[in-house]
């Protein structure tokens, strides 16, 4: 028995950030929506990320201008309508003579950054004082150190995201599955058939008026051409280095940014930028890529030396930027694109983790202008919408109530906000 009988107006095939961004936006219009994620939602690069919300500084030094500007206040969206997710960190830049990175660069761009912002969530940049940088990291290298600015971005819960929107799009109508690998898409006289699968089994096929592909890393197996040029990024996870502040820096092997931020209690480091065997599926960490990143912790950590034994964790995911003739990973675009298959099939690729909203927006309108352009639909309204877990001051326990939970369940305060949130 076929359990996927309705017909679609729109099929999503991924179940990352950008295939729930799309489900969430089509629904909302009054699609009727299907997704299929062939993994687990999330599975692949969404979940594999720094875990930030941000701009993309060091993107404002190859010029791309508008995907910071969108990034920041699709970064400020978030702030606003997922408190409870996406939370402000900051973040120090310290230069040293040899950072390819000038002072007068480093202020520059930090003004762009504030001044791109059409309505500022977070505080302005500043910059920091040598003595106030020794307090807030006193292990941090201060030899020949030159400057460092201050600024503010936002650190997130990315498999929460996710599922809220997933969650989202559920409670509006939106059919939802993980676990179902979508194949065989074929042209039928009601629109586009795709055939499914769970655990190599063919199950059913269902008909859509359209298909978005947002599959990542996987998009290029739909196409002739290529549409992505994956890179492997990857993190490793330290034990808690007392920091208050999140620190970009250059790493010494090739001058390319990475982070070092408070996270879940440790420190999370990254990320790499290469491309190497694409094992999309089951990604693979060296211990050289490993090595690389603890390289760059030790040139900046002066109190001791970090080995592969201090690792505690590492996770790895491929990034599916657009196609394009740059040789060098790191200098790849961030933008997103748009690939018309067929008549009816749309390719979305690229643009980054923070801009997923804006890009479900105009992907949706690329499939409503193409496919359903005879048909009276709901303007997108995602950017007026909060998420479903966001809490207001009057929904959270008082403090008393926090004691009594704490006590009832013997949990610590701490753990019980975390629970709550």
């Amino acid at each position: 028995m076929n359990p996927f009988t309705q017909h679609l107006d729109v099929c999503i095939i991924g179940g990352g950030i950008n295939g729930a961004g799309l489900a969430l936006d089509a629904t909302l219009r009054g699609l009727r929506v299907g997704l299929f994620e062939q993994f687990d939602f999330g599975f692949g690069a969404s979940t594999a990320t720094s875990k930030l919300a941000h701009g993309g500084l060091r993107y404002l030094e190859s010029r791309q201008f508008n995907l910071v500007k969108e990034s920041l206040n699709e970064r400020n969206f978030l702030l606003n309508k997922a408190p409870h997710l996406v939370k402000p960190l900051q973040f120090y830049v310290p230069l040293y003579k040899h950072s390819k990175w000038k002072p007068w660069e480093l202020k520059i761009g930090l003004k762009l950054y504030d001044w791109m912002q059409t309505q500022r969530s977070l505080p302005a940049h500043h910059m920091v004082q040598k003595h106030q940088l020794a307090t807030d990291v006193p292990w941090l290298n201060k030899s020949d150190l030159v400057a460092c600015g201050s600024y503010f971005d936002a650190q997130m819960a990315d498999h929460r995201l996710i599922m809220e929107l997933l969650l989202m799009a559920h409670n509006e109508g939106a059919e939802i599955h993980n676990y179902t690998k979508a194949s065989n898409i074929q042209e039928t006289s009601s629109g586009l058939g795709i055939d499914l699968h769970r655990e190599d089994k063919y199950i059913g096929s269902v008909n859509a008026n359209s298909v978005i592909l947002a599959t990542g890393a996987w998009n290029n197996q739909w196409s002739d051409g290529s549409l992505v040029k994956p890179t492997k990024g990857i993190h490793i996870v330290l034990p808690d280095m007392d920091l208050s502040v999140a620190l970009l820096l250059m790493a010494p092997k090739d001058d390319r940014v990475f982070f070092m931020m408070p996270w879940e209690g440790k420190t999370l480091v990254g990320t790499t930028d290469q491309q190497d065997d694409l094992q999309y599926s089951l990604p693979r960490v060296s211990q050289e890529d490993v090595q690389y990143l603890l390289d760059a912790v030790n040139a900046y950590h002066t109190k001791r030396t970090w080995a592969l034994n201090d690792v505690s964790g590492v996770f790895c995911g491929y990034r599916p930027l657009i196609q394009t003739n740059e040789k060098s990973p790191s200098k790849q675009s961030r933008e997103e694109s748009y690939v018309w298959l067929n008549h009816h099939m749309l390719s979305v690729s690229g643009g980054k983790y923070t801009t997923y909203r804006s890009m479900a927006e105009r992907a949706i309108n690329l499939i409503q202008n193409k496919v359903f352009f005879d048909r009276v639909l709901t303007k997108s309204n995602t950017s007026m919408l909060g998420f479903m877990g966001a809490f207001d001051m009057p929904d959270w326990p008082s403090e008393t109530q926090l004691t009594q939970l704490s006590d009832r369940y013997r949990l610590s305060r701490e753990s019980l906000v975390h629970l709550i949130e």
